[in-house]
């Protein structure tokens, strides 16, 4: 009788443990605003520690607190913290950085932070006067009329800016001025009023 040979065949699989590591991302918070941070790693039962300097940041069990901070117009607006996570006999260290957000950008993150007239080009029927409310990124600003080609159509008092009425001008309908405004600095906007035609 002939040897019987048997075969046989498996997959092993290795699993590579994935590095303990802390997964709290960065975050940005508005000026003057106290902020608690949940530390965390991609492990349960850490355990957390400040690393060095504490500045503005303070920490119990989880909690990592930022104590509010004004927004620097020329300086630096991000705050770091190193954190240490322990496991076990794992341990992580990560560099955590809260920014303060520019507060003139009025949740626009295309705003420079600049001083701008933030008031729209408006639409209005012909023949009839248009007051525009003006306003700018910035409280307590004061406006002027400094030019444009239809300067004599517009009058201000105060932050109310009032068109004149006027016929519609298909080849022309759309007014201009300049507009002047301060507080810190002097910049010249345009500003525009269209017009639209009557039904009538």
């Amino acid at each position: 009788m002939p040897d019987i040979i048997e075969t046989t065949e498996k997959t092993i699989t290795v699993t590579v443990d994935e590095a303990f590591r802390i997964t709290t991302a960065n975050v940005s918070i508005p000026e003057h605003t106290n902020r608690t941070i949940t530390l965390a790693t991609n492990k349960d039962g850490a355990s957390f520690t400040i690393v060095g300097n504490k500045g503005k940041f303070s920490l119990s069990g989880t909690a990592l607190t930022f104590e509010g901070a004004d927004f620097k117009d020329h300086g630096d607006n991000n705050y770091h913290v190193k954190i240490k996570a322990t496991k076990g006999n794992e341990t992580a260290e990560k560099t955590l950085t809260v920014t303060i957000d520019n507060p003139n950008t009025g949740g626009n993150p295309d705003d420079d932070g600049g001083f701008h007239i933030t008031t729209a080009d408006v639409s209005t029927p012909e023949q009839i006067n248009k007051v525009i409310t003006l306003a700018t990124n910035k409280g307590g600003a004061s406006f002027t009329i400094v030019g444009g080609a239809d300067k004599n159509r517009f009058s201000l008092n105060g932050d109310e800016l009032t068109f004149k009425a006027t016929f519609f001008n298909s080849r022309r309908n759309n007014p201009l001025i300049v507009l002047r405004l301060k507080p810190p600095e002097w910049i010249q906007i345009p500003a525009s009023l269209r017009l639209k035609k009557s039904s009538l």
